[in-house]
């Protein structure tokens, strides 16, 4: 608990000093939905289909707060339809799904240097993935809540002075053992990909 506070106060420290930048620096607030594909899925969860490696869509959005400098913060929220099912034995499952929810450091190319061109940035955080899963025999349901870590990167390109497109490539796992090391009904975990495209729009 020592250190679970210890952390807590960092990153309400770190928010803070985000948020706060010098005068010289502007700040926007971003806000993005996007569609996109999850892809290299992994799990270990018991179920009576494997299809959490399938590709499948995804979708969400996510609001920033993104300096003319370095830094900016996030909250991503994501969708994921069907992860769990397989193409190939769809009887079996009768939903499944996965819902994200990080908050994230964003590190963005200064726009000093990008002006009117892709303005590259990286994200790196921390939050919550949620696993639903019904099968047709109720043998093998998942409803758990598992802590997890999201990085990734992508670019925004700017359309007008307030929508911008924006390309993103995020890799989220569960944290914990290895999966590969995790069999029967000890811990669990999943890990996956996530590829997408958006609209941004800026205040």
């Amino acid at each position: 608990m020592v250190v679970q506070s210890q952390v807590i106060r960092y990153l309400v420290l770190g928010c803070v000093l985000i948020l706060c930048p010098a005068k010289s620096a502007a700040a926007d607030w971003l806000f993005s939905p996007f569609v996109g594909i999850k892809f290299k899925g992994q799990s270990n969860f018991l179920a009576l289909q494997q299809g959490a490696e399938d590709t499948k869509i995804t979708f969400g959005g996510n609001v920033a707060i993104l300096t003319d400098g370095i830094f900016g913060v996030e909250l991503d929220v994501g969708y994921l339809p069907r992860f769990f099912d397989s193409s190939d034995r769809d009887v079996l499952v009768i939903k499944s799904n996965v819902t994200t929810v990080t908050g994230n450091l964003i590190l963005a190319v200064p726009e000093s240097l990008t002006r009117e061109s892709l303005r590259p940035y990286m994200v790196v955080g921390f939050g919550l993935l949620h696993a639903s899963v019904d099968d047709v025999l109720d043998l093998f349901d998942v409803d758990r809540n598992l802590s997890g870590i999201a990085i990734g990167f992508g670019a925004l390109g700017r359309i007008t002075d307030q929508v911008s497109l924006r390309f993103d490539l995020r890799r989220f796992r569960s944290l914990g053992k290895d999966l590969a090391s995790m069999v029967g009904f000890g811990e669990t975990g999943l890990k996956f990909w996530r590829a997408s495209i958006g609209v941004t729009f800026s205040n």
